[in-house]
Formats: structure tokens, sequence, C-alpha cells
């Protein structure tokens, strides 16, 4: 068995012309009509999106497979075979499985990578990235259900698939996910450059979460020590139980933010508390101390115009994210997802019994 992908370059002037076979129902059902024809294809799904068309298709023997995509495209259109075929890109096994799971995480990661590079020579290829697409995972998703066989029994195609859906999941809650190692990285830096004799400085955290708790072991690791909670959730409870640190009420919030040095916001509820009104009024208290507020929420909940007080610097997770890029040393998160898309293939080709 084989597992083949045969697209249609978009930068070929026939592109166009042989895409818009495929742009209905009907129009895909007669160009794979055509295709599972041929007795070694088992099975063969279309994907098409506007600049891009491609055709993945399983085989139980060796074959031309792209000769017999750019025969039943040339017999459906007014473009001669030679023509069709030369506008195509090949792939087969585990470079076909690597095309696929690449082209699911980019779509969503917006990993840097260029899936067109791994699959052909051409260097027109290389400069084409599918993450532009907003809506290339979900066609995907459509042409799996798309799938047409000569046999019956379990699509292999529908399962590769539904394997890449499931990890292209796993790999879009990572990504959007705040990566705690990069995170943590980047506040022990942020905290170490702020302040000096960290033991003595105090963090005021404003909720838990498990963001929260991996904050709060980053700062121990460097030397802080001096911790009060503020919050009702059981997440909160947790948190001080873990640090040994006062747990607090909402309404001793002022008096709380005029000891500390750092905020930790971790609950969405709590982060309106924080505005530039409270700040005004513990000025006085704070006898213009630097102030580091992080913002852990997913969403970055607290007010921007804080951060137009004297002393008072806001970061949120997505920048503490943009900041690991750029340290020497921080996490390499993309180089984790290449590294799971590379083990994602292997697996996938063992399960199919694929020589690697």
């Amino acid at each position: 068995m084989a597992v083949v992908v045969v697209g249609i370059n978009p930068k070929r002037a026939v592109f166009h012309a042989l895409s818009s076979l495929v742009q209905t129902t009907d129009g895909k059902k007669r160009v794979l009509a055509n295709i599972v024809e041929d007795r070694a294809i088992q099975e063969a799904t279309i994907l098409y999106r506007p600049y891009r068309f491609e055709l993945y298709c399983v085989t139980n023997e060796v074959t031309d497979t792209a000769s017999t995509v750019a025969r039943a495209l040339a017999d459906l259109s007014a473009i001669s075979f030679s023509e069709v075929l030369a506008s195509c890109y090949y792939a087969e096994n585990t470079d076909a499985l690597d095309h696929l799971v690449s082209l699911v995480a980019d779509s969503c990661a917006e990993l840097e990578s260029k899936p067109f590079a791994i699959i052909s020579d051409a260097g027109e290829f290389t400069s084409y990235n599918t993450y532009e697409d907003p809506g290339f995972f979900a066609a995907l998703q459509k042409a799996a259900q798309g799938v047409q066989r000569k046999q019956a029994g379990e699509s292999t195609l529908g399962y590769l698939f539904e394997a890449a859906g499931s990890f292209n999941q796993q790999l879009l809650q990572e990504t959007q996910t705040p990566s705690a190692s990069s995170i943590n990285f980047v506040i022990q830096t942020l905290v170490q450059r702020m302040f000096d004799n960290i033991p003595r400085r105090a963090t005021l955290f404003l909720g838990g979460s498990h963001h929260a708790q991996s904050a709060a072991m980053a700062l121990m690791e460097i030397g802080a020590s001096r911790f009060a909670v503020i919050g009702t959730s059981q997440e909160s409870h947790n948190l001080s139980t873990l640090l040994q640190a006062r747990l607090c009420a909402e309404n001793v919030l002022n008096l709380e933010l005029a000891k500390a040095d750092m905020v930790i916001v971790a609950e969405t509820a709590l982060a309106p508390r924080l505005d530039k009104k409270i700040f005004k009024q513990i000025r006085k208290d704070r006898r213009d101390r630097l102030l580091l507020v992080l913002d852990l929420t997913p969403e970055g909940s607290v007010d921007n115009k804080i951060t137009n007080l004297d002393g008072v610097y806001l970061y949120r997770a997505q920048d503490l994210l943009m900041m690991a890029a750029s340290l020497p040393g921080a996490p390499n998160n993309a180089a984790s997802v290449e590294t799971q898309i590379a083990a994602k293939v292997v697996d996938l080709a063992t399960e199919l019994g694929i020589s690697l």
C-alpha cells in the first residue's frame, strides 16, 4: 500500500482552469470517478481551496498516480495531458504524510516552515504558505468525508484526515495556550532586571490558576519568598496553601497593592479591580516604587491605561511569549512543534505499515 498526494501548482497558468472542475460537488464526483477507474487506486479524495487543489490517494501497488490524476483532469478539460502533468507536484508515503500533517499544523499554528518545499525541487513552491487561508482546516475535514474507494471497509484516507485533525487540535492548544516554560523564563528575566534583593520583594497574586502556580515556582527559583493571595476561589486557596502565603479578602486590595512589588493577575474576574483609579489612591503609600504587573489571563484583562502611570509596568501573557522568542536561552516552542510533527509522521507510517 502507498499513500500519495498529487497537487496542481497554483502558480501555473492552468491552475484556475483545472480547479474549476472541482468547485462543485458534482465536479468532484466526476473527477474522482475517473481516478478510481484505475484498479491500482483503492481510495481517492479531493482537497480544494482557493490556491490549493490536491488529490490524496491510497494505492495497492506501484503505479504512476501522477499520470493517472493528470489524465483524469485532461479528459475532463480542454487542456492537454502533457500540460496538466507538467503542472503537477507529487509525494508518496512518508513524504505525503509529512505534507498532510505539516499542512494541518501550518494552517492553524502558523509555523515558519513552508510545506511545499518538502515535496518539490521547484523553488516556486517554497514561497507559498497555507496558513493564509483560515478555512483550510475545515476544508481538510470536509475532504475526509468525501473519500471515494473501490473496496469496502475502513477508509485509510478517512483515518489519516481524522488523525491529522486530532493532532491539529493538540498543536492548536499548545500554541494558543501560553507555554509555561517560555513565560517563566521571561518572568525570571524581567524580575531580575527590574529588582535587586529579590527575597525582600513582595508578590501579590490576584486569584489562582495553573499558570499562577507555575509563575510562583519560577519566582521561588530566583529567591522570591514574600507572597500574598487575594481571591475566594478554590484555586486561590490552593495557591496560598502551596506558597504558605496569606489568603486575603478583596476588601484589602488597596492595602496589599501598596506593599507589593509584583502583581500577578490569574483570574479574569479580579482583573478589572486593577485600574488607574486604585493606583492613584495608593500612590503616596507606594512612594514611587516600581510595580511589575503580569496579566496571565488568556484574554489579557487588565486595563492597559495603568501603564500611563509612572513606575507601573504591565506585561500580558502574549507579550511574554513574544519576548521569549528574542531572549537568548528561552525555550523554543516552534522547534518543539516541528519535532512533534516529525514524530507524528513516524507514528502514522508505522500504523499504516509504510517503510521509513
